[in-house]
C-alpha cells in the first residue's frame, strides 16, 4: 500500500497533499483560516504518523508475505545471530522445549517515507504459536505484550515531559488462521477472548488457495459462527456517515462482510509488487476477488487506519488508564490515613 495514500487516511480530508499546491495561488483574499489546512499539513507530514500491527497465528501461513505485500516493500523481520557460546546454550534449551516450544514476540520498527511523509511502522509477529503440545498458558506472552504496550504509555504518560511520548500501542491485530482444521481451534479462542477488549482483531484465513470456492465460503461461516458463540468481539468498520456516496457505502458493507479475509500465498516481483501466482492446476491472481479477498484487505487498511488508532487510545487504552486509577486508588484506600494537627482554640 502506498504511503502517501495510508498517511491521507490517518488525517481528515484537510490533509490532502494537494493544499500545497493550493498554498501557492493564495491571493489576497484569503482569511487566516483558509491558510490553517496547509499549516495542517506540512506540520502533521513533518511530524509523521506512527502505526503498530500484531500479527499472531501458526508457523508458514505467511504472516510477513501479508504485511510486506501490503505497504509494498519488504518488512521480514531478521532473527538475531547467536555467537558460538550462545548457539550451543540455544541447542540445549531447544532440546528442552522442543516439545513445548515458548511463545515469544519478535518485534522491529521500519522508518518509511514518501512523498514528504513518514511513516514509522511496527511489526510485532508471534513466534512458535500453537506449536506446543501443552497449549495451557501459551497465550499469556502475547497479552502480555499488549498490555506492556498501554503501561509504558501511561508511565510516559504520567510523567512530567509528555512531548515526547512514543506512541507503542498495538493499533491493530492481524489473527492468521489454518485453512487445515476446521476452524478456529480452542486454543484460538483462549487467545482470541483474552484480547479481544484490549486490541483491533482483524481476522485472516492464511493460505486461502488450499480451499475451493465452496470450502471458502463454508469456512469462513464456521470462524463467524465460532466468534459470535464465543462472544469475541472483532474489529468493525466505522460506518459511513448519511452524506457519503453509494459506492463507498457499499465498500464497507462488503469489506464487513469478506471478514475473515482469506488470503491467498503471494509471490512479489524485484520490485516488491506482488504477481499472479502460477501453479500445476491453475494461476492465482491477489487481487482477483474470486481467489483472494487481498484487495479487501488493502482497502480496508487504507480506509480505516485513523479508525483503528483512534479506538486503541479512546477505547482500549482508556478502559487500561481507568483499570489502573482504580487499582492506585484501592491501594490508597487500604493505607492508614494520615493523622492531621488539630488546631486549638
Amino acid at each position: 500500500m502506498p504511503i502517501s495514500t495510508a498517511s491521507s487516511v490517518c488525517s481528515s480530508s484537510v490533509y490532502d497533499m494537494d493544499t500545497y499546491s493550493l498554498v501557492s495561488q493564495a491571493s489576497t483574499t484569503m482569511t487566516i483560516g483558509d491558510s490553517i489546512p496547509a499549516q495542517l499539513v506540512r506540520k502533521t507530514a513533518r511530524k509523521g504518523f506512527t502505526f503498530n500491527i500484531m500479527s499472531v497465528g501458526p508457523s508458514d501461513m505467511n504472516k510477513t508475505t501479508v504485511l510486506s505485500a501490503l505497504f509494498g516493500r519488504n518488512l521480514e523481520i531478521t532473527r538475531q545471530v547467536t555467537t558460538t557460546n550462545q548457539e550451543e546454550m540455544m541447542k540445549q534449551r531447544q532440546e528442552k522445549d522442543i516439545l513445548n516450544p515458548p511463545v515469544s514476540v519478535a518485534t522491529k520498527t521500519f522508518e518509511i517515507e514518501e512523498k514528504r511523509v513518514k511513516l514509522r511502522l511496527t511489526i510485532a509477529e508471534s513466534e512458535n504459536y500453537g506449536e506446543a503440545l501443552c497449549l495451557k498458558d501459551t497465550q499469556l506472552p502475547l497479552v502480555e505484550y499488549i498490555d506492556m504496550q498501554f503501561a509504558d504509555f501511561y508511565k510516559r504518560e504520567s510523567s512530567h515531559d509528555r512531548r515526547k511520548i512514543k506512541d507503542k500501542m498495538v493499533h491493530c491485530l492481524f489473527f492468521f488462521i489454518s485453512p487445515y482444521g476446521h476452524g478456529l481451534t480452542s486454543m484460538d479462542l483462549a487467545f482470541l477472548k483474552s484480547v479481544h477488549d484490549r486490541v483491533n482483531i482483524v481476522p485472516i484465513i492464511a493460505r486461502a488457495e488450499t480451499l475451493t470456492i465452496l470450502e471458502r465460503a463454508q469456512f469462513k461461516r464456521r470462524v463467524k459462527d465460532d466468534l459470535k458463540r464465543n462472544e469475541i468481539n472483532i474489529y468493525q468498520l466505522s460506518g459511513p456517515d448519511m452524506d457519503d456516496p453509494d459506492d463507498l457505502k457499499k465498500a464497507i458493507k462488503d469489506i464487513q462482510d469478506a471478514m475473515p479475509f482469506a488470503i491467498t500465498s503471494m509471490t512479489f516481483n524485484t520490485d516488491n509488487t506482488l504477481m499472479d501466482r502460477c501453479l500445476d492446476w491453475g494461476r492465482i491472481e491477489p487481487y482477483n476477488l474470486e481467489h483472494s479477498d487481498f484487495s479487501l484487505l488493502k482497502t480496508m487498511l487504507h480506509m480505516q487506519i485513523p479508525d483503528l488508532c483512534e479506538i486503541t487510545h479512546e477505547v482500549f487504552y482508556e478502559e487500561f488508564r481507568l483499570r489502573m486509577m482504580n487499582k492506585g486508588l484501592n491501594s490508597l484506600r487500604c493505607t492508614s490515613p494520615v493523622k492531621l494537627p488539630v488546631a486549638s482554640n
